[in-house]
C-alpha cells in the first residue's frame, strides 16, 4: 500500500490525512498483526524513512482510528490493550496471552459460537465487540525456553 491509497482510505472515513496519520496507518498495515500502542510507537521510531511520531500522537491516532472503524481492541490484559485492523482479524476468534513473555497468540481454531451472540440480540442487547483472552504460559515459556527480554515478535498466530 502506498501513501496515496492510505490517504484515500483515511479520507473515506472522514479523517484528515495528515502525514503522521498516514505514516501510522501504513505501519499498522505493514504489521499485519496485533499490536500495542507502545509497540506501534517503537516500530515507527525504527522506520527512518517515515514521519517522526511521538507516543501521545500514537495513542490519539489509535483512538481516532478506533472511532472511525479502522481498528478495534482485540485483547486487554491489565492496563495493556492490543489492537488490530478490522479487516485483518475476525470478530469471533479468542487470544492467548503469555504472562511470562508477554506475547499474544491468535487462537483461530477456537471459534466462538455465534448462536450465543445472536441470542443476545433476540432479547434486545446490541453486541458491538467481544474480547476473550486466555492467560497463562505459552508452550515455550512453560518449558523454560523463553524469557521476558526476548520480545522481538510478541504477536503470534496459533492455528
Amino acid at each position: 500500500m502506498n501513501e496515496n491509497t492510505a490517504s484515500e482510505i483515511l479520507r473515506s472515513k472522514g479523517l484528515a490525512a495528515t502525514k503522521q496519520r498516514v505514516a501510522i496507518f501504513l505501519k499498522i498495515k505493514e504489521c499485519n498483526c496485533h499490536f500495542t500502542a507502545g509497540e506501534l510507537h517503537r516500530m515507527l521510531a525504527e522506520d527512518k524513512f517515515r514521519e517522526r511520531v511521538d507516543l501521545a500522537t500514537v495513542y490519539r491516532t489509535i483512538k481516532t482510528f478506533e472511532r472511525a472503524g479502522l481498528l478495534k481492541c482485540v485483547a486487554e490484559t491489565g492496563n495493556c490493550r492490543y489492537y488490530g485492523m478490522i479487516d485483518n482479524c475476525g470478530f469471533e476468534h479468542p487470544h492467548f496471552y503469555c504472562r511470562k513473555c508477554g506475547r499474544l497468540f491468535c487462537l483461530k481454531t477456537m471459534k466462538l459460537d455465534s448462536k450465543g451472540i445472536g441470542n443476545l440480540e433476540k432479547i434486545g442487547f446490541e453486541p458491538q465487540f467481544l474480547l476473550l483472552t486466555v492467560e497463562g504460559l505459552c508452550a515455550q515459556c512453560s518449558k523454560g525456553g523463553h524469557s521476558k527480554d526476548g520480545q522481538d515478535d510478541r504477536t503470534q498466530k496459533s492455528d
